[in-house]
């Protein structure tokens, strides 16, 4: 049986998009029109279409490696029934899609944006996102929100609480600022922004002391474990630049979503 270019295209949809699988594909042709659409067909039918979209791809992947500002994420995936990393690039209208075995710079490297982006990445503070030095970086404040929020919940420390309180002052500053076609905010809120910054990461400090007991007890290797609480303090503190940055540069703003 022949296919046309649009019933292949309405195949090609519920597959590739909605994520429905190959059998159910054509079980669903088969309540609709009574008439199935075979997983071979369906398998040809998709790969025209990765052919056909081969100029398209390296479009997008050229519109997102000019943007001043891009967002980088990696999450676990499954092909084959072994584990991937699905790894993107995007803007505010453009995604672009990686997957590959590993989650590291190898993956990164293959994908072909990083290794030569010269914007700003913004991601999730991943130590391997560090690697490519040709790009400025900005953290996620959306993840930071939300492991502060489990602090909260969990540990009920007053640092997170603020912190968390902090942020979202500082959103709202931004939002109001551009409300009335502001580019940056004033020097004296930004003054007053990295004090309050500043105040609450001691506080941190004071709430999760880390000491390193020496000689170590005994079967003990390596370095002591550190908290969750204490490990997103210390991600706070070193790459404070990278967390406030936002307030500075509204395009970076632009792409935060808390």
């Amino acid at each position: 049986m022949q296919y046309g270019p649009e019933i292949k295209a309405f195949a090609i949809y519920p597959n590739q998009y909605q994520l429905i699988p190959y059998n159910r594909t054509g079980e669903l042709f088969s309540d609709l029109f009574g008439q199935p659409f075979s997983e071979g067909a369906l398998f040809t039918a998709n790969q025209a279409c990765y052919e056909a979209l081969a100029e398209t791809e390296q479009d997008i992947k050229q519109q997102i490696l000019n943007s001043s500002v891009i967002h980088c994420d990696e999450t676990g995936s499954r092909v084959e029934g072994k584990n991937h990393w699905l790894h993107t690039a995007s803007t505010l209208n453009l995604t672009y899609y990686g997957i590959h075995p590993k989650r590291g710079s190898e993956a990164m490297d293959v994908m072909g944006i990083l290794p030569v982006y010269t914007g700003i990445a913004k991601h999730d503070g991943l130590k391997v996102y560090f690697k490519y030095t040709n790009c400025d970086h900005s953290l996620c404040n959306d993840h930071h929100l939300r492991e502060l929020t489990w602090v909260i919940e969990n540990e009920e420390q007053t640092w997170a609480q603020q912190i968390h309180g902090l942020l979202l002052d500082i959103k709202a500053a931004v939002d109001e600022a551009k409300e009335t076609s502001k580019t940056r905010l004033e020097l004296e809120q930004l003054m007053d922004f990295e004090r309050r910054y500043s105040s609450i990461i001691t506080l941190g400090y004071h709430e999760n002391p880390f000491f390193e007991v020496w000689p170590k007890p005994k079967g003990q290797r390596g370095k002591p474990k550190k908290t969750k609480a204490r490990n997103l303090l210390e991600r706070l503190d070193k790459h404070r630049t990278e967390t406030l940055n936002f307030m500075f540069d509204f395009r970076i703003y632009s792409l935060t979503i808390f």
